[in-house]
């Protein structure tokens, strides 16, 4: 399980919640399918077909800058070498399944996953997702986060019941 952290100073197309939104719909649609990686993001070993991958899009809230999750996959291919020369500034990619693809507009607040890793009783390794935001940009590890299959499958069982199940339960009640 990864959590990536989305450029909202260097690249334009998550320059904006609106922009990261379109971007995302262009992989819906099947406009894009590869998700371009800088050297040194990912632990290229550690990345699986499959793998659970939530995109975190930095967004002032009440006057303080936090991440909200915009986007979640899974990968559609381990991580493959960019043919193209003239982008060197990303020289790996991952395809994304677009079949997996969820969008959230509003975006779901880290603080609860935060919250959720943080819990003594779930036994998962702890991060920090919010301890490297200066501005809007994030500074923290040069990898993104990165959960092992254990605490993976917590993590996705407790996103699948609360955050999507109980949404959609709420939704269906108004």
């Amino acid at each position: 399980m990864r959590f990536i952290y989305l450029s909202t100073t260097k690249e334009k197309e998550y320059e904006t919640k609106e922009s990261t939104i379109n971007s995302f719909k262009d992989y819906l649609k099947g406009s894009y399918r590869k998700f371009h990686i800088s050297d040194g993001k990912i632990d290229k070993s550690k990345f699986d077909v499959g793998e659970d991958i939530f995109f975190l899009r930095a967004e002032k809230v009440l006057g303080y800058y936090t991440y909200k999750v915009v986007a979640y996959c899974k990968s559609n291919s381990e991580i493959r070498k960019t043919e193209n020369d003239d982008l060197n500034v990303y020289p790996f990619y991952f395809e994304i399944n677009s079949d997996t693809l969820r969008i959230f507009i509003e975006g779901i607040d880290i603080k609860y996953f935060q919250n959720f890793i943080n819990d003594t009783a779930n036994n998962i390794k702890k991060v920090n997702f919010t301890g490297s935001i200066k501005g809007n940009e994030f500074n923290g590890p040069s990898s993104w986060i990165y959960f092992d299959k254990e605490d993976s499958s917590k993590i996705m069982e407790w996103f699948r019941r609360i955050v999507i199940e109980e949404n959609i339960q709420m939704l269906c009640n108004l």
